[in-house]
Parts: C-alpha cells; sequence; structure tokens
C-alpha cells in the first residue's frame, strides 16, 4: 500500500526544468516573448554602460544595492554572471520597448524548493508606463510557464510602496517585514488568476 501511494504521489509532483536546461529554454523564450513590443533580450558585457547609468541614477536606485561607480568593475561583474547564466543558476535581462533598450531586470537565487527570485528592476526615466505592467508578465511567464517554478520570492524595500503594492494585488503573500524590507512569496496559481485580470487592465492578448 505505501509503494502504491508513494508512486501515485510521484505522479502528481511539478516537473521542474533542470537547470541545464535553463540557459537553452531562456534563449528561446527570449526569441518570441514580445507583448506589444516590449521584450526581454539577455544582457551582455557589452550593455555594461547601459546598466551602469542606470544604476548610478539617483532616480532609480534608491531600493537597490549599491553599486561601484566603475565601468570595469561592472564589466568583471557581467563576465562572472555569464558564468552563473551558462550554469543555469540566474539571467539579467535588457528590457527593450520596440527596439529601445529601456530597462533591466534579473531572474536569481533558485532554491530547492522550485522557487526563484527576480529584482534588478529598473526602467529608465520616460519610459511609457506601460512597460512596468508588461515587465512582470514577461518575467512570471518564463519563471512559472517556461522554466517550470512552482513559487517565486522576493524582497522589496518599505519605501518602495508602489512595487508592493502593485505585488499585492497580484496576489503575492507577505510572509515577513521589518523596518527596511517586505518579504513575499507568489505561488504560480496565485500569477494564474492575476495574469487574466492585469492583461484585460492594460489591453494585452493573452
Amino acid at each position: 500500500m505505501t509503494k502504491t501511494i508513494i508512486s501515485e504521489t510521484k505522479k502528481y509532483l511539478p516537473k521542474m526544468l533542470p537547470g541545464n536546461e535553463h540557459p537553452k529554454a531562456i534563449e528561446k523564450y527570449t526569441d518570441t516573448c514580445a507583448k506589444k513590443g516590449v521584450s526581454l533580450r539577455l544582457a551582455t558585457v557589452r550593455d555594461s554602460g547601459f546598466i551602469l547609468s542606470l544604476r548610478l541614477d539617483p532616480q532609480r536606485n534608491a531600493h537597490i544595492s549599491p553599486t561601484s561607480a566603475s565601468l570595469a568593475d561592472q564589466e568583471q561583474w557581467m563576465l562572472d554572471y555569464e558564468k552563473r547564466f551558462h550554469g543555469g543558476m540566474e539571467a539579467y535581462f535588457i528590457i527593450t520597448n520596440k527596439g529601445e533598450d529601456v530597462g533591466t531586470v534579473r531572474i536569481y537565487d533558485y532554491t530547492s524548493e522550485n522557487s526563484f527570485c527576480w529584482g534588478s528592476w529598473l526602467i529608465k526615466p520616460g519610459t511609457n508606463e506601460f512597460v512596468a505592467f508588461v515587465t512582470p508578465i514577461l518575467v512570471y511567464d518564463l519563471g512559472f510557464y517556461n522554466l517550470k517554478f512552482e513559487k517565486s520570492h522576493f524582497e522589496i524595500r518599505q519605501e518602495n510602496s508602489s512595487v508592493w503594492r502593485f505585488e499585492e494585488m497580484m496576489g503575492a503573500e507577505l510572509i515577513n517585514h521589518d523596518s527596511l524590507n517586505r518579504s513575499y512569496k507568489y505561488h504560480k496559481a496565485a500569477y494564474a488568476h492575476a495574469r487574466t485580470r492585469l492583461a484585460k487592465l492594460i489591453g494585452l492578448s493573452i
């Protein structure tokens, strides 16, 4: 009886995409992910100057970790990152809008609980606000439907209220908070419901 129960249970366990398959799956996704002109492309060392310009912008860096002002340091970070990407550990993207580079976002911290974190989300001043609504759809579609994670986890600064209110509207669950940060977990099932509402709100065909 016990063996039968275990065997039946295995049939319904989430099928995680193995880490060594992530790079190819991500590259395939970026080729087809555009939503009304907004898309993700993989960042490379050639994007170091653009990334650094966003991370050093005082209008945009209040809620991210401090960054060296050295372009050489950013280029080295990207070279080290590319090894992690090919190792199936994380992915860094440039957000584009109708072919123009307008921001960055990153997925990382893959866990044994079938969860991923995302952050480094920065958008250039003056960018159409539609980009800010489409980016989470692009990220969660990648994480949940292409890489087959079942959960996401992330921290948001308390002061960054517009972002954490948006995530709570999307169904993210607050699991801890202090004077500096709010910690969340987000389940694939909650996203599936929220995606339909968000897509309808912004006029996105799904």
